[in-house]
Order: structure tokens, then C-alpha cells, then sequence
């Protein structure tokens, strides 16, 4: 069980650090590495690739009630994995993410 822990510990710190660095570098100006190649943020209030992404709160609230039941069913297959002996690096990885992502 500590591994798992370890594991969704690391990927949120990880994920948290590297947001707080995106946001220090490249809120006012793309951070350029090449002339070919630049990081600039965005802001997406949908899911991958800006789906379901809408300027109402309604339907953002709905999405993320939606992801956030997503979230607790797979929290809930994880742990009776577990309780099978079966490895959920898987999930916990996905899990952890999701987290994340909520709260921000």
C-alpha cells in the first residue's frame, strides 16, 4: 500500500510543481527554446483537446460532478483490486492525475 501512496504522492507533487513553474515562466511571455519550438499557457475549461469546453458554469460544474464520479468509481475499483492482490499502478497513476486536474 506505501508504494501506491509514494507513487499518487509523486505524481501530484510533480504535477502541482510543474504548473507553478508554467505559471511563474510563461503567464506573460511563451517561454521560447527554439526558434521552432516555444511553450505558451492556455487555460482550458474543458476536457483533453478542449472538449466539452463552455463559458457556462452550469455546464463546467456538470462536467466536472461528471469527472469527479468518474474519479471515486475508479478509487473504488482500485481498492477492491487491491484487495485481490491485483496491481493498480494503473489506476493510481490515472487517479492521482485526476486529482489534480479537479483541483485546479
Amino acid at each position: 500500500m506505501y508504494t501506491y501512496f509514494i507513487l499518487a504522492f509523486t505524481i501530484f507533487v510533480v504535477d502541482r510543481l510543474s504548473k507553478i513553474v508554467v505559471l511563474k515562466w510563461c503567464l506573460n511571455n511563451p517561454y521560447q527554446i527554439t526558434s521552432f519550438l516555444s511553450f505558451d499557457i492556455t487555460f482550458n475549461r474543458g476536457i483533453s483537446w478542449g472538449m466539452f469546453h463552455s463559458k457556462s458554469d452550469i455546464i463546467f460544474i456538470i462536467v466536472t460532478l461528471i469527472i469527479a464520479i468518474i474519479t471515486a468509481s475508479l478509487c473504488w475499483l482500485a481498492y477492491h483490486n487491491y484487495k485481490k492482490n491485483i496491481s493498480i499502478i494503473g489506476e493510481v497513476c490515472i487517479i492521482a492525475g485526476s486529482v489534480c486536474n479537479l483541483i485546479d
